[in-house]
């Protein structure tokens, strides 16, 4: 809710909508596709290939900026001590790892037009592809070339359509 009713500089809303309880449900419905996509929905979940771990499977080296951006807005979280140092979210609430997840997604420099694309969405369909471009563009790991790796894309897809009942 913080960033929803955030303000920008000119004193102009940061985002616009409706209602924000509706916002915050659209916003809600990202984390759930997100927390889907990435391990089924497991809050232990630990990728053998990588250093991702927890349910949005943050890799180690992302976990401290994340929790930054989260505590920009909220202030220290004494909590996230631990998992600055080891890297690892799997020993945060489920509740905590979506506060990193969102916190750092709506933080990102540049999310605002990706955030502001899914709360116009009006169609399933457009729901799913402003869903697509925040989870590729501001959090999968992408390759040297922007992009997420091929088969990464093509489940991620199929996981849209199949959350979004296309």
């Amino acid at each position: 809710r913080i960033h929803l009713e955030e303000k920008n500089k000119d004193g102009t809303s940061r985002f616009t909508y409706t209602n924000i309880e509706e916002a915050q449900d659209t916003l809600n419905e990202l984390t759930e596709f997100v927390l889907e996509a990435e391990s089924d929905g497991d809050f232990n979940a630990a990728n053998p290939n990588s250093s991702a771990r927890g349910g949005f499977q943050f890799l180690k080296p992302s976990v401290v900026p994340a929790i930054n951006r989260v505590e920009a807005k909220t202030g220290k979280i004494k909590r996230f001590d631990e998992v600055r140092k080891t890297g690892d979210v799997r020993s945060l609430s489920p509740e905590d790892q979506t506060l990193i997840f969102i916190g750092d997604i709506l933080e990102k420099s540049g999310s605002d037009k990706y955030i502001q694309n899914l709360l116009d969405a009006k169609t399933p369909k457009e729901k799913r592809n402003a869903a697509y471009q925040i989870y590729a563009v501001l959090h999968h790991t992408v390759d040297s070339k922007g992009n997420i790796p091929k088969i990464a894309e093509l489940q991620t897809k199929f996981k849209l359509r199949k959350y979004f009942n296309e």
